[in-house]
């Protein structure tokens, strides 16, 4: 109720200074980006029993490649062949180039990273899992707060998909 009355009370005195306006905008953002109900626990990690990467949300900001029933999947990086402690250095140096990016955890074959938007710091886990019985490379990419990304989650994995297979000279660099 606290959320509407912040929001309405530009609107009561039919007056909307500027900083009634941003006031009214803090008060949308609060209410819709960061509400209690939508934000994620920090690095959901892998699941102790199945040694995954822990599925995603139903809501549209994270996108994963463990589960291939669920509307948030994506192929996992096809790395065949190629050494695990390669892969890690690679991606190190592409996550390394990205921008407001930090690597958090790092173990032979997973990795954590933490991503911070430019304008209201919101902050986005990315985990990779090497698999070396099926040669690939899960990840997992997603919000902590908020219900949509714009999409910003799938276009970083492409990205990262498209770097790697460029240092690895694979071409089979197609999108899920």
């Amino acid at each position: 109720m606290a959320a509407i009355a912040c929001i309405m009370s530009p609107l009561r005195t039919g007056r909307y200074s500027a900083r009634r306006k941003v006031h009214a905008a803090i008060c949308l953002l609060v209410f819709f980006g960061v509400s209690p109900v939508c934000i994620a626990e920090t690095g959901a990690g892998m699941s102790e029993q199945t040694e995954k990467l822990s599925p995603c949300p139903d809501s549209p900001n994270c996108v994963q490649s463990e589960y291939p029933d669920h509307k948030s999947y994506l192929k996992p990086l096809d790395l065949q062949d190629k050494d695990p402690g390669e892969i890690l250095q690679v991606l190190q140096q592409v996550l390394d180039d990205m921008p407001r990016s930090r690597i958090v955890e790092q173990q032979s074959d997973y990795l954590r990273a933490e991503f911070t938007s430019r304008i209201f710091k919101f902050v986005d886990d990315l985990e990779l899992r090497y698999d070396p019985a099926a040669g690939v490379m899960h990840i997992r990419s997603a919000s902590r707060s908020g219900y949509y990304d714009f999409g910003v989650n799938r276009k970083r994995v492409e990205y990262i998909r498209a770097a790697l297979y460029k240092s690895f000279s694979i071409n089979n660099a197609s999108p899920s």
